[in-house]
Order: structure tokens, then sequence, then C-alpha cells
């Protein structure tokens, strides 16, 4: 509490130490949530910087692994987007496995370590700071006999101790500090499994009774919620995630030479860690000021006086109005930004007048929802990285499912009880929660989880686990994440509603949980399929059962909570719910079993038999969600706001649950008669398919349709008159009927199943026959160079024309996929500093020789290319006409020798430099005169080998000269035999097309 000047009644004798007040007060709530929203940033923080250091450290593990990998003829940045078909082929991903073991095991203990580390090194700090504080007061304090003032300040807070009945080890002591011993404010400390001590300069010994006791009561607060340790420890979460990753990126000092290397490759992750600790800042110091307002909200209602701080603290000035309240952004303009980041006790005036229910709004509003979503995608990557011990993250299901139930218990579980207490205090104020900002907060939380990548991870290693496997593909990616979190925090506001009891939240927190993660983990995988085919067809076929191969309880676990809820809080009214659930069942199952029945004998093939499954799934599933609209539209109470929507939904959700599974149980009821599929488990899957397709419609759909319905009822001219079930009822059979002929008809295409749909699955899949899932990366076929025909002097001097229209021939003969890029600006006739210098002057001498030489055209083209396990391989073609014809390669010779073995300045290796060298080979077999070389450049980088070849070839025809130049750079170790040879023979066939080219007549 903030100090006040010494009373002016300070010699007037001292009231009997009794006090009157209500002890049936409950205790201020402690904020559990923001607690661990804090703690679980410590523990990614922790991990982060755990992992930062390990790479910093050393590259053995990962040195080792690529090493492996090489080995194997595979590139390890071949493996890092979802298309790579490595990916595909079990006995490649095998191999890839037991290289990449080691090195993910020793990342996933490295992190868990510091997981476990940085919030323990927060603990101590906040022991040692109680400590500390203990020997200070043991120094300053005033003994209770010390004055008159004391002893009466001593008794008075007994009694509040023994009327609140704090006794045994929960009893605190009181001290009286002298004023140079704990400055000007009272506080409250402690240690874990000890008495705590509540401190008061002496000078507030001297305060009127009445004043006195507010000051009391509020340290007696925090003492009651049993969070003194909490917030001591929480106190030093904002200071220290980035110096702990500044000490974890320290080993980085042992290569001076890579400084801007480095820079660039841990300067988004270290970005990721500033942004996190100004969330944790924000975190801490607005769960401090809650505490604060929570413990004078305690202290007015034992006393029972409203106005019992204003004494104390003052009037509070006029505030500005609260714009933004409903997003939980009230006055949060740039200074008052950064003022409540460092801010851990609010101004006194601002404390005398506050909203008792501030806090309830402010913990269920735009910004905790927003960090509790970011929070928990930052969960999902982390826990999926370190899970993946004993394979590929990338490839492993299992690894993701658990991730993912991680992060969306970590999300439920603030969510659900803030957004509940939202609501309440909404209701208690006779108005209605807004829900706009808590889902906003949530949808931007997600996408900004999905998009960043884990803190301490190196852009060279690792861009982040939707980054590396949605390369290219980000903004779908981040768009289909964001309906999801719309769709599943709308349906989380509306069990958060009911959540009022223990038991109740619990089940409101588990059905949310598995809303998110069956969402999530769906949509996953249903990009990939789609990644991986680039057709729509894989969409539909794996929404229409995708889910149920992973996930399969997840929605009965859904329709179990909605129906929980929906009892709980009875927002749809049963007869109105009994006809429509009962008319969309009956309709749509017995128009999905007619569709199957009449068409089943016809079906000659898997594909026509996979279309009836879907199409009558279909069926049943648009019965549920007819159900959901129209009971949503039916609800109790009539026309209304979004929150009553809102609490709608659950009950709304479970009549369409209801009705899907009955639509199923029919639909299998009208297929049976026929004799075909009398078995138990043909009944689950009709019953689980429509379920399980109303479950992905409901989530894609909820926030527009609550919006529709919204602009429906506030633009409509004439009272709404309240639905009826004689009404709904004929409604709702119509709609289904009308969709069951219009999917059937195929007027629904984008919906419906394709009639290859089934085939074109089966043949993207790994177990395919005759499918090889690596082709992709083997080496392609060495290409066949055309003969020219024509009767033209290849020797003859070009124009630029003339030499462009004779490269295109690169075109024909490049491997598919290949990709032109633009040639970069010369170097100006810079030579680079080559040791020996020997080998700089026949550079140098080189260089001069073409510069002086006269040329009538100069034109290259250049690409890249994918030459098994290497993805970026370099390919320049080009010919350079002179007016004088060269003779030889004498300067060329003179290069190689002088070059056998060369240094060059490296700023990214560890020694500086890197080494390699000329070495002349076999020419190409051409009738004219020709030279190659093969240039090789080795180097470590941070511990990690590095090798980049050169193949040059050149040949002398007449005035012309045509070269070839293939780089191709790889890790670990030299590029494989095979890739060598297909790079000799497309050199050769490059040469020998231009060639042939250059005697046709133009």
């Amino acid at each position: 509490m903030p100090s006040t000047s010494m009373s002016s009644t300070a010699a007037v004798p001292r009231p009997p130490a009794t006090v009157t007040g209500s002890p049936a007060v409950p205790a201020p709530r402690r904020l559990v949530s923001m607690y661990v929203l804090v703690a679980v940033a410590l523990v990614l923080l922790g991990g982060g910087a755990a992992a930062a250091m390990r790479d910093a450290y050393s590259a053995r593990h990962a040195a080792a692994a690529v090493r492996c990998l090489s080995e194997q003829g595979i590139d390890w940045t071949a493996l890092r987007r979802l298309d790579s078909p490595w990916q595909r082929s079990p006995e490649i991903r095998e191999r890839i496995r037991t290289c990449v073991a080691p090195n993910a095991r020793d990342q996933s203990l490295f992190m868990l370590a510091g997981g476990i580390a940085l919030p323990l090194a927060a603990a101590l700090l906040m022991l040692g700071g109680a400590v500390l504080v203990r020997w200070r007061l043991a120094r300053g304090a005033v003994p209770p006999a010390g004055t008159a003032a004391a002893g009466w300040a001593t008794e008075r807070f007994a009694a509040w101790c023994d009327l609140l009945g704090l006794t045994g080890r929960r009893r605190p002591r009181l001290v009286l500090s002298a004023p140079y011993a704990s400055g000007r404010q009272a506080f409250t400390t402690g240690l874990p499994f000890g008495a705590p001590r509540v401190v008061l300069p002496l000078g507030h010994a001297y305060l009127e009774p009445a004043r006195f006791d507010v000051l009391v009561l509020h340290e007696l607060a925090h003492v009651r919620s049993r969070d003194v340790s909490w917030a001591a420890a929480v106190w030093w979460t904002g200071w220290l995630s980035v110096p702990v990753l500044l000490v974890a990126l320290s080993p980085l000092a042992r290569w001076p030479r890579q400084r801007g290397a480095l820079l660039a490759e841990y300067l988004p992750s270290f970005a990721v860690a500033v942004a996190l600790s100004v969330l944790v800042l924000g975190l801490r110091a607005a769960l401090l000021r809650r505490r604060e307002f929570a413990a004078d909200r305690y202290a007015r209602e034992v006393l029972g006086d409203p106005d019992a701080l204003r004494g104390l603290l003052g009037s509070a000035p006029a505030r500005p109005a609260r714009r933004l309240a409903g997003w939980g952004l009230a006055g949060w303009g740039l200074a008052g930004w950064l003022r409540r980041l460092r801010e851990v006790h609010p101004p006194p005036a601002v404390r005398a007048g506050a909203d008792p229910a501030a806090p309830d709004r402010w913990e269920g509003g735009f910004a905790v929802s927003a960090a509790s979503a970011l929070l928990a995608m930052l969960t999902v990557q982390t826990a999926y990285t370190a899970l993946a011990v004993p394979g590929l993250a990338w490839n492993a299901r299992l690894p993701l499912n658990l991730a993912t139930a991680a992060g969306s218990l970590l999300w439920a579980g603030v969510i659900v009880p803030a957004w509940w207490r939202r609501a309440r205090q909404a209701t208690a104020a006779g108005g209605a929660p807004t829900w706009s900002g808590p889902v906003a907060g949530v949808v931007v939380g997600t996408v900004a989880g999905f998009l960043i990548q884990i803190p301490g991870q190196s852009t060279r290693t690792s861009l982040g686990l939707w980054q590396a496997q949605f390369a290219g593909h980000l903004t779908l990616g981040a768009g289909t994440v964001a309906v999801v979190a719309a769709g599943v925090a709308v349906l989380t506001a509306g069990l958060a509603v009911t959540a009022d009891r223990a038991g109740w939240a619990v089940a409101a927190v588990l059905t949310g949980a598995a809303a998110w993660t069956t969402a999530f983990t769906a949509s996953i995988w249903v990009l990939v399929g789609y990644l991986q085919s680039g057709g729509p067809d894989r969409i539909r076929t794996m929404l229409v059962g995708a889910g149920l191969w992973e996930w399969g309880w997840a929605p009965p676990l859904v329709l179990l909570g909605c129906g929980l809820a929906a009892l709980r809080r009875r927002a749809v009214p049963v007869p109105v719910a009994a006809w429509v659930i009962g008319v969309a069942a009956a309709t749509g199952g017995v128009a999905a079993g007619l569709s199957w029945r009449l068409r089943i004998d016809s079906a000659d093939s898997d594909d026509l038999l996979f279309v009836l499954l879907s199409q009558r799934s279909m069926i049943c599933a648009w019965a549920g969600w007819v159900v959901l609209a129209v009971l949503l539209a039916s609800r109790r109470g009539g026309p209304g706001t979004t929150a009553a929507m809102v609490s709608a939904i659950p009950g709304a959700l479970a009549g369409g649950f209801v009705a899907a599974a009955v639509a199923g149980a029919v639909t299998f009821g009208v297929a049976a008669a026929g004799g075909r599929g009398l078995s138990v488990g043909v009944l689950l899957a009709a019953v689980r398919w429509p379920v399980w397709q109303l479950f992905v419609a409901a989530v894609l759909t909820l926030p527009v349709l609550l919006a529709g319905l919204r602009l429906l009822e506030r633009y409509r001219r004439r009272a709404r008159r309240p639905v009826t079930g004689r009404v709904a009822a004929p409604a709702t059979g119509l709609l289904v009927g009308l969709f069951g002929l219009a999917l059937v008809g195929g007027a629904l295409p984008p919906l419906a199943v394709g009639p290859h749909d089934w085939s074109d699955y089966l043949a993207s899949l790994d177990t395919a026959p005759g499918r090889d899932p690596a082709a992709g990366f083997a080496v392609p076929p060495a290409p066949s160079a055309p003969t020219g025909t024509g009767g033209g002097d290849p020797g003859r001097p070009l124009d630029a024309a003339a030499a462009t229209a004779a490269l295109g021939v690169a075109d024909r003969l490049l491997p598919a996929g290949h990709r032109r890029v633009e040639m970069e600006p010369g170097g100006g006739g810079t030579v680079p500093d080559l040791r020996p210098r020997t080998c700089r002057a026949a550079f140098a001498r080189h260089a001069d020789a073409e510069r002086a030489r006269a040329r009538t055209a100069d034109v290259a083209r250049k690409y890249t290319i994918s030459v098994g396990p290497h993805p970026e391989v370099t390919v320049t073609l080009g010919i350079t006409s002179y007016v004088t014809p060269v003779r030889d390669f004498r300067l060329d010779r003179e290069l190689t020798e002088r070059c056998a073995h060369l240094t060059i300045p490296s700023s990214v290796t560890d020694t500086g430099v890197m080494e390699g060298g000329y070495v002349s080979g076999p020419p190409p077999a051409v009738s004219y005169p020709a030279y190659r070389t093969d240039f090789t450049l080795t180097g470590r980088v941070r511990s990690l080998a590095g090798v980049s070849t050169v193949l040059s070839e050149r040949v002398l025809v007449g005035h012309n000269a045509v070269y070839v130049d293939i780089l191709l750079g790889s890790s670990g170790g030299p590029p494989s035999a095979e890739v060598l040879a297909y790079r000799d023979r497309l050199a050769e066939a490059l040469l020998l097309a231009v060639i042939g080219d250059l005697r046709l007549d133009r």
C-alpha cells in the first residue's frame, strides 16, 4: 500500500484495539490462470534458450546427422518441406530417422532441462529476495514495546487476525520497520511453508484507526489469497528471458568472423524472445495490479464501506470513455501501454475509484485471450519439437496430437474460467457480455503463434514448425488456422457461460480442448494432403473422414459436453427442439437411405461406392446443421444480442449432433432393408460419419452463422414472433429435402465428392502399387543433345539476338521443374583476395585479358534445377562472340596450375577462410578445342562441413566461346558419384546442343 503522511492526531490517546468487520467475506480469488500463463511463458523461453545454448556451444550432433544423411545420398535441406518426396517413403524415412534420432534426442533433453531451469531460477530469486528482505527487516524492525503506537498497532493487527480466523502457520507476523529499513510502502513478504510477514513503516502506526484498518486489511487480503510467494516469483519473470537468451548465445563469440551471419541467423529468434519478454512483463504487471485491486475490494467488503479507500487514497480523477472496454483494451494508448508494462502498483487515485468488476472483465478480454492463444500455439510447436525424439517430427502423427492436446488444455483451462467470469459480471451489471473482442483475441493470438518460430531456434537449422512445413503456403495455412480458431472460440464461449461450478467448468474445459485439438490437427493433416497432392479432391476425401482416423472419440465428447451445457442452461425451447430434431432426422435419414438404396445396384466400382457413402453421410450432416441454425434462431427470449445466441450454441449444437446421429441410424435402417450392410460396424460408421462432418461444418461456419442471424434480426422491419415447433419443423424438413435433391442431382459440385476422388486418393498414398515416393528426388536421366542439321557456320561472329536464340535449347534439355533466374551484375573486375599471391596474379591476368578482348555479343542464361537430394543446383550457360577468335586456353591452363591450392577469406566459416583449388579434367567430347576445370571449395561453419563444386567447360568455335558452369553445394561431404556423373553428362549435352543450334541459318 502507498504510504501516507503521519496523522495530526498522533499525540491523541489511541482507542482500544477492538475491531468490527465481516469475517465471512471470502478471500480474494487467486489469479491462477495468469500465474499459469506466466509460468508457461517461462518454460517456453527456458526451453528455447537451452536449445540455443546447445546449438551455440556445439554442433556435434547436428554435424553428425548431416554427415550421416550425406552418406545416404540425402541433403538435409531437402527434408524441410511437406511436399518433399523423401517424407513419403517408409524405407527412406527409416534411414533418415536413424541419422537424426541422436540429434533430436539431444535437443529434446536440452529443451526439457531449460524448461525446468528457468522457472526454477525465478523461484530461487524469489527465495533469495525474501531472505534478503527478512535480513534487512531484522536489522531495522521496531519492537512492539518500543513506542505506545507500535504496541497499539500490534494489538489491533492481532485483533484483525483473530476476527478473520488466521491461526497457525497462516497467521502473519506484523513487522514495524524504521523509515530507513523498508521504504515508505507497506508490503507483505513470505517464504514457502512459513508464516508471512506484513511490513508496515512505523509512521503508519500513528494513523487514525479507520485508515490503519484499510492498510492492514489490504495486506491481510494478500495473506488470505495465499499467493505471496507466487507474486514474488512473478515479479522476477519479466527480467529473466532476454538476459538468459543472451547468456545462452554467448558461446557464439567463439566465431567472431561469423558475426554478421550469426546475427541474421538468430535475430528472428531473439526478436521472438524479446516479444515474449514484453508479453511476460505485461502479464506480470497486469497480474500484480489486479492483485492490488482485489485486495482493495476485500478491504472495502470486510469494512462494509464502499468509500473506505477514499479517505486514505483520495478521490479518483475523471476518466475518459472506455471505447475499447469490451475488448479489454480500455485506455491502451501508447503512453498508457508503456506505463502499464512496468507499473505493478496502480496510482492511489485510480485505486480509490476503481471498478470492482474491472479485473474480471480484463481477464476475459482481448489481451488475455490473445496471450493465451499465442502461448498455446507456441506450446504446440515446442512440445511437438521436444516429443519427436524417436523419429521425424514432421512425419509422426502422435507427437503433433499430444502437443496439440497440451496446447489446447492450456488455452481452454485459461479461457473458460475467464470468459465465465466475464459473462457473470456483465449479467450482474444488468447487461450482456460482448464476445467480439475475446474471439478476435483468440484468432490474432493463434495466427501469431502459427507464424512465428520457437524462441531460441536459428533460421538456419529450423525455420519454425509451420514456416518449414508450409514454406510458400503460409497464407493458406494462417487463413485456415484463423477460421478454425474463430469457430472453436465461438463454441467455447457458449460452453464457458455454463461453467459456474467446478464440475461444469471441467466439462467445459475438456470439451473446448477436444474441439480445439480435433479441429486444429484435422486442418493440418488436410492441408498436408492438399499440398502433397495439389488438388481439391484430396481435401474433399479427407474431410469426409480424416478426423475419424485420429480423433474418433472427439465428436462424441463434444456432443456430451454440449449436452451437459444445454441441461445447465436451457437456452433452446424443448418443444421446438423436439419437433425440429425429429423432422430433420427423419427427413435426412430417409433421403440419405433412398439415395443409397436406389443407386447401389449400379455402383460397379469403389469410386462410385465412395460417392454414394459420402453423399448419404453429407445429407445426414446437413440435417444436423439445419437443426443447429433453426435452434439458434428460435432460442428463448426472442431477438437479442449476440451474447444470447452464444449462450444457445451448446444446446443447438447438441440438437444438431443428435439429429445427425439419428439420421445416420435411419439411413442404416433404410439401406439394410435391402439386405446389405447388416453389421454393427456399418451402423457405427453410418452414425459417426455424419457426426464428424457436422462438427467440421459447425467449426467452419459458426461465426458466419451468428453474424447472419444477428443481421437478420437487426434489419427485420416488423417485430419477430416466437418460433413454434409447428412452424420450424416443416421448414427444416423442406431445407433438408432440397439439399438432398441438389446434392444427388449434381447441383453442388464443390461439396460433392468427385467420381474419381477415391482412386486418386489411394494412388497418392505411400502404399499405392508401383508408387515410388522418392522418385521426385531421384537423379534424372541424362538428356540427349539434338543434332543440328543446318548448313550455317557455327564459328561466325554473332550478334546478341543470334546468341540468345542459340541458348534457347537449354529449356528443352534441363530437367522438369527448372527455373530461370536473373543474372547478377558483374563484379566490376574486382579480383578476390586469393592466396597464394601467384594464384591471385594469374586470376588478375585472366580477368584483364578477357576484358581486353573486343566482342560482338556476350549473352548468358542462369537456371536452378533439382538433382537428386540437391534442390538448388545452379546452371549458367553462355556464349561470347569475339571480334578476333581465341586460339587456345593458355591463360586457363595457367590459372589452373597457379591455383591448384588456394584459400579465400570468408566471414561465415570457423577459421575465417575457405580452402580449395582448380583441377583440369577430361574435356567434353566435341569436335572443337575444349577445356574443363573442376573447382572445389570447402569450409566448416560451426563445425559443420560444407562443400561447393563448380564444373566449368569451355569450347572454342571460331569467333565464339560456348561455356557452361554448374554450381552444386552440399553439407556434410561431397556430392555422390551418381550426381556428379549426371552433372558431367548434362554439361556436355548442353554444349553440343548450343553448338548444333549455331549451325542453323538465322
